[in-house]
């Protein structure tokens, strides 16, 4: 189980049962972010990640924008080597991912998978010009050719229509379903946040919102609302997140478009009343997650972080108590209890 205990306020966890003695284990975990529910582990598992493909360089690079947060939020036991090319060096991941997609982007701006491709990847496009704009913002430097090219091939790949045919999740019996692209709404949500949006595309959906997914209309409500377009933002978002509504494509999975999601909605509207709940929805699901795939991790870790940055600040302090006795004290780090704590309240 997971909750939020508000400040000045009490919960009561019990955690009685009537399990055999000596048979069962109880933990709890306290901490000031949804971030300790499974964020280390996604964190933990992209840094041993190898440099491969451009997709798992980006996966393992993106997150580490945000290793300051990220380490503050989680008390992680990490260490900054000063090994230049270290896995544990984030500063020298970030650049050194910077400089491989840029010798990997082909002639009309998009990127290839691997070195020497000679056909580039619509959604690690995306994916790139994403990340790119993420370690702008960060301080990093990027050749405004590089960036630039890349925009103009998602300009251009989401001049014309795109949809395709597929099953989603809560479709039965075979049935297929007629929907946008991932990779086409995708963009026009990268587009709108590097601020060169294509508003006669975007209009096209928005006329069209049957084609979209649940985690397109977050997508597309997020673009609009980038471009101040708060009517049609408040039109196109869902009242709540349906992971039954999705299509398994572009290196999705059910977490990683949950996660997807709440990064969006972090990115352009920190307030809304859904990312709690979204939050600690992808929370559990990390945790409970035995193994993740790049995508997965770096979304997951990149929307925690945001979540991470937003309660950095935070000074709540809590006493653990059980049977009325002081257990413990909760400062702000992380904090796990796993002893004298079973079969108490």
């Amino acid at each position: 189980k997971s909750g939020i205990i508000p400040a000045g306020k009490t919960e009561n966890i019990n955690l009685t049962h009537t399990f055999m003695p000596n048979t069962s284990q109880s933990q709890i975990v306290f901490g000031r972010s949804p971030l300790i529910q499974g964020g280390g582990k996604a964190f933990t598992s992209l840094l041993g990640y190898p440099f491969g493909c451009l997709e798992q360089t980006i996966s393992k690079s993106f997150p580490q924008i945000q290793y300051g947060d990220l380490s503050k939020a989680m008390a992680l036991n990490v260490q900054i080597a000063k090994r230049e090319n270290s896995d544990f060096n984030p500063a020298s991941n970030v650049q050194q991912a910077i400089l491989k997609l840029e010798s990997q982007q082909l002639f009309n701006g998009g990127f290839g998978m691997w070195p020497g491709a000679t056909k580039e990847d619509w959604w690690l496009t995306a994916y790139t010009v994403h990340f790119m704009e993420e370690a702008k913002r960060a301080g990093f430097e990027i050749k405004p050719s590089v960036f630039n090219k890349a925009i103009d091939y998602l300009t251009t790949k989401t001049q014309s229509t795109s949809l395709k045919s597929t099953a989603t999740q809560s479709v039965s019996n075979g049935v297929v379903k007629t929907v946008a692209s991932r990779e086409a709404i995708y963009s026009l949500y990268i587009l709108s946040i590097v601020g060169q949006p294509n508003r006669a595309s975007m209009n096209y959906y928005l006329q069209n919102v049957p084609l979209l997914t649940t985690e397109n209309r977050y997508l597309l409500s997020s673009a609009f609302k980038m471009i101040g377009d708060l009517r049609n933002a408040t039109k196109l978002l869902p009242k709540n997140y349906d992971a039954k509504d999705n299509i398994t494509d572009e290196f999705s999975s059910p977490l990683r478009n949950v996660a997807l999601i709440l990064n969006t909605l972090l990115e352009t509207d920190a307030d809304h009343p859904q990312i709690p709940q979204l939050a600690r929805q992808l929370s559990a699901a990390l945790a409970s997650t035995p193994q993740l795939n790049t995508q997965e991790a770096a979304f997951s870790v990149l929307a925690l972080g945001k979540m991470a940055k937003k309660t950095s600040n935070s000074t709540v302090t809590a006493k653990v108590l059980v049977a009325g006795t002081n257990l413990a004290n909760f400062d702000g780090k992380e904090l796990k209890l796993d002893k004298g704590i079973d079969n108490e309240v």
